[in-house]
């Protein structure tokens, strides 16, 4: 957290990982107090500090966000928010109808397009697929060649995991790639496509 995602690639897998068993103090309303015991407390002091954030995995999948509201020696209190559905900025392009692009006009938002991205879990499937509901603003559709940034909102907290800065991804539809683009950097990323099919 803090900005990391924007800093490590493949971020949050490439990160800092450490385990933790937490003891729920509180419940309500969505938001969550534990104590938080860490299984290799001298490692994982060195990141921790009041108000530090933390992103709480299960896995590969983001279940919470976590801040830091009491530190001891090995263990501290944090307070805890459920990941709820995200929305990414990316840029796509999609295929000409002669290269296996969509043969009609798609209306937007929509969820018919699956995201496909190379897996990040080790014995895994080489790919995964994740669905989501794709928007742009001021266009009520996508068609064959359009190149253009959407929004992205994932339908399953695992979204975003895959979903950052620079990653590639495909879009699949019936039974095909349809297109392919990649997650925004930032506020000064170019507009310009960068091929989503290229090998970085």
């Amino acid at each position: 957290m803090g900005g990391d995602e924007e800093l490590i690639p493949g971020w949050p897998a490439s990160g800092e990982h450490f385990s933790v068993v937490l003891d729920l103090v509180e419940s309500r309303a969505g938001q969550a107090l534990a104590r938080a015991r860490f299984l290799a407390a001298d490692l994982a002091g060195a990141y921790l500090s009041r108000g530090a954030e933390l992103l709480l995995m299960e896995g590969p999948r983001a279940v919470a966000e976590a801040t830091v509201v009491r530190l001891d020696d090995g263990s501290g209190e944090l307070v805890a928010d459920r990941v709820t559905d995200r929305q990414f900025s990316a840029q796509i392009e999609l295929l000409p109808t002669r290269d296996g692009g969509l043969r009609e006009a798609m209306p937007l938002p929509t969820p018919s397009l699956i995201l496909v991205f190379e897996s990040l879990g080790k014995g895994s499937p080489a790919e995964l697929q994740i669905g989501g509901r794709i928007a742009a603003p001021a266009r009520s559709s996508l068609r064959a060649a359009d190149a253009l940034q959407v929004t992205i909102e994932f339908w399953d907290d695992l979204g975003r995991v895959y979903a950052t800065p620079g990653t590639r991804f495909k879009l699949w539809y019936a039974g095909r790639v349809v297109g392919g683009g990649r997650f925004r950097i930032g506020a000064n990323d170019p507009e310009e496509i960068i091929d989503p099919f290229e090998v970085p």
